[in-house]
């Protein structure tokens, strides 16, 4: 069975002033560049359940590491559920 929401997983990294696309902080976890962690195993949990629709987001990936790209707010207003892993 398939079900149709769409959702978004979001893992962000930890900013300077708390806001979604600011500073990032400078911590022991930035200092080093560890993979995602809760995401991909979130994703897998809800592909396992029925869910096809389903796109991760981890900024630290992106062009810009840390921020949050044209593509990546044009998906947050298009979902149904958005999941924000800090």
């Amino acid at each position: 069975m398939v079900k149709g929401l769409r959702i978004t997983l979001v893992e962000l990294p930890a900013t300077v002033d708390g806001r979604l696309d600011g500073h990032l902080a400078k911590d022991v976890y930035s200092l080093f560049r560890f993979p995602a962690r809760g995401v991909p195993l979130l994703e897998a949990i809800c592909r396992r359940a029925g869910y096809e629709d389903i796109v991760s987001i981890i900024p630290q990936y992106n062009r810009v590491p840390g921020r949050l790209e044209v593509d990546d707010w044009k998906r947050f207003v298009a979902t149904d559920v958005l999941v924000l892993y800090l």
